[in-house]
């Protein structure tokens, strides 16, 4: 399983590839997406409904905060936005 830290990485990791890298390089100006990630945990007693309904949540939560932002469901793991 990804731990938070290891989640955390991974969605800065995305931010930043989206952020530098056009989605069409021959318009002008470049085209380039945001992301708005929700994470959640996953324990041995969550159930699929759950989890997506969670993260769901979480995901909404990130797009009200301003978009191209992760928000992680535990308080310890700030949100962060590029």
């Amino acid at each position: 399983m990804t731990t938070v830290k290891e989640s955390q990485y991974a969605t800065e990791r995305l931010h930043q590839l989206l952020d530098t890298t056009p989605m069409l390089d021959d318009s002008l100006p470049p085209l380039h997406i945001t992301v708005s990630i929700g994470v959640c945990s996953l324990t041995d007693a969550s159930t699929l409904d759950n989890s997506l309904q969670r993260v769901d949540e979480l995901l909404y939560r990130a797009k009200e905060q301003g978009r191209n932002r992760t928000v992680f469901e535990q308080e310890d793991a700030p949100s962060q936005r590029h």
